[in-house]
C-alpha cells in the first residue's frame, strides 16, 4: 500500500471514530503511525521465544563502554549487570554520556553520575551536547567517534532503537553515522530503558536487585518526579519470565549483536526522520 493510501485510510478512519470520545486517546497522532514501516525490519524479530530464544548469560567481559544518552540511563537499563561486574576483575567500565540533562540540572546531575560511575568502579566521561536536541553534525559525529575510539571498547552498551526517547534513538542515529569511521569494532549490547527490546540475550540481576534499587536512588534529583527505582525493577521482574521458574527474580534484557549486524538492522529507521517524535530531530 502507497504512502497516498495510508494516509487516506487514516484520515477516514480518524474521522469515523471522531465521535467516540476516548479513543482519542489511544493514539495521538495516527500519521506518526508511518514510522512502522521503516522499523518493520525491527518489529519482525520481536515475537521473542517465537523466532529468538533468548539464552540466559553471564553479563560480558572485557573493556565495556555504557553510553547513556542521560544521567541515570545507565543505572535504570544495565545498572544491575553493571554491578554484577563491579569489583570482579573480569572489565573494565567507562561511562559515556551524551547529555548533562537540561542547563538548570547539569551540576547536580553531573555530581550524580560522577559518584555512580565511582560506585560501579568505572571512569566518568561527558560530550555536554544538549539534552533534546542532539545534533548529528560533522563536528559532533567526528567527537563521538574520537569518544569511542578512544575508550577502544570491545562491549558498547546503547538503549535499544526503538526506546521511547528521541534522545535515546538520537544515540543509536550517531552510533550509525560513526560506524564505518571507528578503528574499533566492538560488540552491541542495546538495554531496555522505557519499553521492550529485542532480546537475545538476559542477565539474571537478583542477586543484586536490591543494590540496583539503591544505585538508581544516587540520582536523587530524578526521583521527586518519579520512583525510577521502582519503575526498573517492575520492568526487571516482567523480564524474568526467560528465567528459570522461581519465587522472585529480577532480569535484564538485551539485543546483543556485532557492530555492524545491529546497525544494518535498525539503519531504516532513521531514514527521513520517521523515527523521531519530536520536530526539531525529524527535521535534522
Amino acid at each position: 500500500m502507497g504512502l497516498t493510501a495510508i494516509q487516506k485510510r487514516e484520515s477516514s478512519f480518524a474521522k469515523a471514530i471522531s465521535r467516540y470520545f476516548g479513543y482519542r486517546f489511544a493514539i495521538r497522532n495516527w500519521r506518526r503511525l508511518l514510522e512502522l514501516p521503516a522499523a518493520d525490519e525491527i518489529l519482525k524479530t520481536m515475537r521473542d521465544t517465537r523466532i529468538v530464544k533468548p539464552i540466559v548469560s553471564e553479563p560480558p567481559r572485557g573493556n565495556i563502554v555504557v553510553l547513556a544518552p542521560h544521567p541515570d540511563d545507565e543505572a535504570i537499563g544495565p545498572g544491575g549487570t553493571l554491578l554484577c561486574l563491579a569489583g570482579s576483575g573480569s572489565a573494565t567500565l567507562s561511562l559515556l554520556l551524551l547529555t548533562a540533562g537540561l542547563p538548570a540540572e547539569r551540576p547536580i546531575r553531573r555530581l550524580e553520575s560522577e559518584a555512580t560511575a565511582r560506585r560501579l568502579g568505572g571512569s566518568f566521561h561527558c560530550l555536554d551536547l544538549a539534552d533534546g536536541d542532539i545534533p548529528v553534525d560533522e563536528v559532533t559525529v567526528a567527537r563521538f567517534a574520537a569518544a569511542i575510539d578512544a575508550l577502544a571498547p570491545d562491549v558498547l552498551m546503547l538503549p535499544f532503537a526503538l526506546d521511547d526517547h528521541d534522545d535515546h534513538r538520537r544515540a543509536n542515529e550517531l552510533l550509525i553515522k560513526t560506524a564505518d569511521r571507528l578503528a574499533c569494532h566492538p560488540e552491541v549490547w542495546a538495554y531496555q530503558v522505557y519499553g521492550g527490546v529485542l532480546c537475545n540475550v538476559v542477565v539474571d540481576i537478583t542477586d543484586v536487585a536490591d543494590a540496583k534499587r539503591e544505585l538508581i536512588r544516587t540520582y536523587s534529583s530524578q526521583m521527586a518526579a518519579r520512583d525510577w527505582a521502582n519503575f526498573s525493577l517492575g520492568l526487571a521482574a516482567w523480564n524474568s519470565r526467560f528465567l528459570p521458574r522461581r519465587d522472585t527474580a529480577f532480569a535484564e534484557m538485551f539485543l546483543v549483536l556485532p557492530l555492524r549486524d545491529y546497525v544494518g538492522l535498525v539503519r531504516n529507521l532513521f531514514q527521513g526522520g520517521v523515527g523521531y517524535r519530536s520536530k526539531r530531530y525529524q527535521a535534522k
